[in-house]
Order: structure tokens, then sequence, then C-alpha cells
């Protein structure tokens, strides 16, 4: 049995107002003389001995009928079928960032749940489990400190971690208050868990928005360019339209730029801002956006990192237009390391250490270089000529290769720059363009290989060929097979190509385990230490021939620019922000909650819509039996047996 309002108990207080009428109420007795007394001496016995009966039986149904007044104001429930053992619940309390969400009256769900927490609980339970996204605490009542619970956690809780805990806890039933995020609940887990039972209370918020920065990247897909622009990719996870959004870029506390938006509900929008030119650009930014009331991704944090030259060495048998055009593409001293050399000339000493390699228009392919090809370190881009021979490319690239007799011109796929390799590489949308570059490819493939660029029937353009660094262009430069060169893809896809195989992203996500860094020692082997302004830890790290492995720490749960140390050395400047999976503010939906629980007899499910219904309802709404009415009734049993012994008892 459980009171829903335990505090009218106080009441039995007034228990003590008949029993001080019982005490105090003596009546004055009149005296009369009478001249032979002896014959009453027996009756007033026997009437003195009714009026004390008469006297306790009044103040027994006075204090009954008080009693039961008091406890229908309690409220009294009885549980039906309640078999848990005191001790033998756990409460996963979800103080998550989704929790920022508000309901229809406008009041935070972290703060309905946390008031609702002592009635979801219950009496029944002196002492139990209560987990949060941070700890895992014993709950005993009013007495506990929950105020750890009323500050949103930036760590996150998926129902695998829970149920852990229940079966590390041996508890029976577990009871989850949350808004239940589509990202963290997985309800299939415990749909199939029926060795427990599971109560599902749910904040349901209001009809709202959370908008959120999905990515950001520079145009052309690095720094190289002579102006650059900053794309921005905006997310709209909820309901609403946004109109004359604002986005901020700042450096520091100067603001650089603002750009306005419209977002529809569900949607996404892509913006681009002008960032400064030169060595200027480079450093560590913030996005800022005016959004609320989930407010926690406004912030979002990137770092652009100045990248190093990247060695392009061009392999041709003598001087070509393809040559000429690769040379002047890579000119820019600045970003490129560009040597030429002869294919007669060269060796594989001075191949190996590379980051492209271009085999421009060699007929033949030498069995040095076929043997060897495994130890060079980059990337390798083959360019064949009109006149080369198949079968030294076929073992180069290790697929079935025929020349192909069609001497046609053929339009580029504008569905092939959609694909992941060239995210990232245009500022504008090139697919709708009125004229695209046309090709006149050399080889026919067969075999394992993936298709980056292909013509409209099909043919293989630029490709990819298996887990190994090997592209094929397949076309030469030259007017004759292509005005690929003189067409604004040519150099954002070459570009591409060049860049180093371990790339330093602009930002880094917190859910990430692992990121990398070109570095290939430690000076001293001093200890690492990856800084913010407010935190500081310590990485697990190991190396590789790829750089410097960190590992994520499982504690670092805060965004910001973190700095990578030894000592007093900077190895590497981070960006860390939020998991995506947080900013996408869907639940589960309440149809979808109550749909799962009239179909499994271990799920409850009780929705919490406003602040009334969280302090009054969940009882109400488990399988349970109201006594206040039969408390009531017996009080109003005992005035009537009041006014009946008073009316009718001498």
């Amino acid at each position: 049995m459980t009171f829903l309002n335990p505090q009218a108990f106080w009441g039995l207080c007034l228990l003590i107002i008949p029993l001080i009428v019982h005490l105090f109420s003596f009546r004055r007795y009149k005296k009369v003389l009478f001249s032979n007394l002896a014959f009453l001496s027996e009756i007033k016995e026997q009437k003195q001995s009714s009026s004390t009966v008469k006297k306790f039986l009044v103040l027994i149904s006075r204090l009954l009928f008080l009693f039961f007044l008091i406890v229908a104001f309690a409220q009294p429930t009885l549980e039906k079928g309640d078999e848990i053992a005191i001790g033998s619940s756990l409460v996963y309390f979800d103080n998550s960032l989704s929790m920022q969400q508000v309901d229809n009256t406008g009041e935070p769900l972290l703060f309905i749940a946390s008031n609702s927490l002592e009635t979801i609980i219950g009496d029944e339970l002196q002492s139990v489990r209560l987990m949060s996204n941070d700890a895992i605490m014993n709950y005993t009542g009013v007495e506990s400190d929950i105020s750890e619970l009323q500050r949103f956690s930036s760590s996150s809780v998926n129902v695998g971690a829970i149920i852990d805990k229940q079966e590390l806890y041996g508890s029976d039933k577990v009871s989850l208050i949350s808004d239940f995020q589509k990202n963290g609940f997985e309800l299939s887990i415990i749909e199939q868990d029926t060795s427990s039972s599971f109560e599902l209370y749910q904040l349901i918020p209001g009809k709202q928005s959370n908008v959120f920065i999905d990515s950001v990247w520079l145009s052309i897909g690095g720094s190289q360019a002579e102006t650059q622009k900053l794309l921005i990719e905006l997310g709209n996870s909820g309901g609403m339209e946004i109109s004359d959004g604002l986005v901020q870029l700042k450096r520091g506390d100067r603001q650089i730029a603002s750009q306005t938006f419209n977002l529809v509900a569900e949607g996404r929008t892509r913006i681009e801002m002008s960032l400064e030119t030169g060595d200027r650009i480079y450093g560590a930014y913030t996005l800022e956006l005016a959004d609320a009331p989930v407010v926690f991704d406004n912030k979002f944090h990137f770092n652009i990192i100045k990248p190093s030259q990247a060695n392009v060495v061009l392999v041709e048998e003598g001087k070509s237009q393809t040559g000429d055009f690769v040379a002047k593409l890579y000119s820019n001293r600045d970003y490129f390391n560009f040597t030429r050399e002869y294919i007669s000339a060269t060796s594989l000493s001075r191949l190996s250490n590379v980051d492209l390699l271009i085999l421009s228009e060699l007929s033949v392919l030498p069995e040095w270089l076929l043997s060897q090809i495994g130890l060079i370190k980059g990337k390798v881009l083959v360019i064949p000529s009109g006149h080369s021979e198949v079968d030294s490319y076929q073992k180069l690239l290790s697929v079935g290769i025929s020349l192909n007799e069609n001497e046609r011109l053929q339009p580029l796929n504008a569905k092939s720059l959609e694909h992941p390799f060239l995210a990232g590489a245009f500022t504008r949308d090139l697919s709708n363009r009125a004229s695209l570059p046309q090709f006149r490819t050399i080889f026919n493939l067969t075999g394992y290989f993936e298709k980056l660029l292909e013509t409209n029937e099909g043919l293989p353009v630029l490709s990819h060929f298996g887990n190994t660094s090997m592209y094929l262009l397949n076309t030469p430069l030259s007017d004759d097979y292509t005005n690929f060169q003189k067409h604004a893809l040519f150099i954002p896809i070459m570009y591409r190509l060049a860049q180093k195989n371990i790339q330093d992203p602009l930002f880094h996500r917190l859910d990430e385990e692992y990121v990398q860094i070109g570095v290939d020692s430690i000076v001293n082997n001093g200890i690492l230490k990856l800084s913010s302004v407010d935190n500081s830890f310590i990485p697990s790290y190991r190396f590789s021939t790829q750089g410097l492995t960190l590992e994520i720490p499982e504690e670092m749960n805060e965004p910001g620019i973190y700095y990578l140390t030894n000592d007093s050395d900077t190895l590497g400047v981070f960006a860390f922000n939020y998991s995506l999976s947080e900013s996408d503010i869907h639940t589960h939906s309440p149809e979808e909650l109550s749909r799962l629980a009239n179909e499994n007899a271990h799920i409850s499910y009780y929705p919490i819509n406003t602040n009334a219904l969280s302090s009054a309802s969940f009882n109400m709404n488990k399988e349970s039996e109201s006594l206040w009415k039969y408390a009531l009734l017996l009080a109003l049993s005992f005035i009537l047996i009041e006014s009946i012994l008073l009316r009718f008892l001498k």
C-alpha cells in the first residue's frame, strides 16, 4: 500500500482534541435533598456505570472518525501484483542535453522530471539505485540530494548501458525517466528482455526545433585557393520552420562575418562565408547560432591548420602537353613541391616518399617500377597515352584492360560529381552547368575497381583500384582527347588527389574514439597532455606508419579547442564538438511507446505532460486500486455511530 499524499498524516495530531474533550468535560450535579436516599443508592451506581461506557464508546467513535478522515486525505493506494522487494529497483534519470527541450507550458523537461522523481518512485521502495548520465546514487526519498540531477550532462547513456547496470545490481525492475530520444533508446532491447519489468516515464516536449551545425569545410577541399570560402551545413531536427536565423563567425572575441538563413522543418541548408586570405586564415574559429531553447549545440568550434607542402612528382617519357598542364596546376610553391622527371632518369628512391606520383603518358611501364610499385607510400595517378601498351598497364592495375575503339567524345555524367571522394571540393553546384567536360577514354576496364567519375555511357574517367592508392585518369590531357584541363572541375579534383593521406580535419566529435596526427616521435618520451582552457587530460596513444594515434579519454566530454602538448612543445591543435546524435532531438512518439507497452506485459508506459500531471497522476495510471473512498466511508460510519450513541444510549 502506498499513499499519494503522506503529508496528510500530520493531521493525526488532531486526535488529541477528542481526548481533551473526554477528560475535561465533567458534568456538574445539582444537589436535591430527600428525606430517605437509601432506595436511590442502587439507581445511582447503575447510572454512573452506564454513563462511563457511553463516554468511552463516543470517544472511540470520534477518534476513529478523525483517523479515517485523515487516511482518506492521505489517498491510500493498493498496488496490484507488486512483488518487487525493497531495494531491487533501478531508476534511470535522463539528464542529457536533449532534456533542454520544453513542454507546451515552456517548462524545461529536466526540471519537470526532477520535480516528479519522488512521486514516480513512490513509497513502496525505501531505497533504490538512481542512475543518471554521470553517476549512480542511493535514493532514499526526501532526504536525498538530487541537485546533481538538475544539471544538464554532456555524457550520454544508451539502453545497453542501463541494462548492464541492471544486471550488475541484480535489479528486477527498471524505471526509465526520459524524453526517449531515438538515438539513445533502441526499443528492441527492452522488448526482448522479458526477464525484467520496465516502466517508461516519458517527458513529452512541445512542438519546437533545434538548429545545429552538421559540418564545415573549406572550398576546394583545402586552403590552396586564392580566395577562401567556408561552407557550413545546417540542419533542423524539429517541426518548426526557421526564418531569418543568424549564424556568426568569430575568431577569439572578434566577429568576422555573419549570415542569415531560412530553414524548413526537418530540413537542411548550406551557407558560405568569406575567410581571410593568406596565412591569416590559419587558427581557431567559433560559429555561433541564435537558437532556443536547445542551446547546448549553439557553438561550433573548428581549427584551420596550415598544411605542409605536398610532394608531387610527374614522370614522363618526354615533354608533353599533359605535363605542361600539370606543372602549371601545381606551381604554387607555398603548397606544392612539384618536380618533373623522365622515366629513364629517375629511380625508386626518388619516388618512394612522394605524396602524389603522376605517371604521365608512358607507352610502356618499366619492369622495375611494376615490381616495386608497392613501396611507394603516396598516391599514384596513372595517365595513359593514346598508344600505351595494354599488357604493362594491366600488370600495374591488376584488372582486365582493353583499348576503347570508340573515338567519340562523351560528356561527364553529372551524377558522378556527388561521389563522396569529391565532397566539399566545389564552391558551387556544377551539376547543372550547360556544359560539362567531355572525354575520349583510352581503356575499357573489367574487374574490381571504383568509378569516381564516369561518362554518360558509363565509361570510367577517374577510377580507384581496390584498397590501394592507385588511381587512373583514363585520358591524356590534350585537346584531342578532352577539354577537362580547361574546365572548372580540373583544379579541385587534381588538388584533392594531391592532398596528403593524413589530413588535419577542421573539427572532431566527442564521440569519436581516436584522432590521428602526423607526428613520428616524441621528444624524451614525455607525457602527452590534451588540454583546453578549463580541462586537462592524459590520453593513451600509439605510433604507427600513419603517425600518432590518440585515444580520446572517456571523461573528456566538453567541447572546445584542445592543445596536445609534450612538456612545453605543442604537437597539435584539435577542435572538438558535441556528438551529432544529441542534436537530433527526435523522440519516440507516445503512440509508439504506448503500443510497445500494450504488446509486451513486462513494459508499462506513463506519459508526463505537465507539472500537474507529473505530481499527481502516475500512481493513478498504474494497475492500482484507490482506497481513499473506503476510508471516507468508514469515517462517515463512525460519525453516524457517534450520533446513534448520543441519541439512544442512556
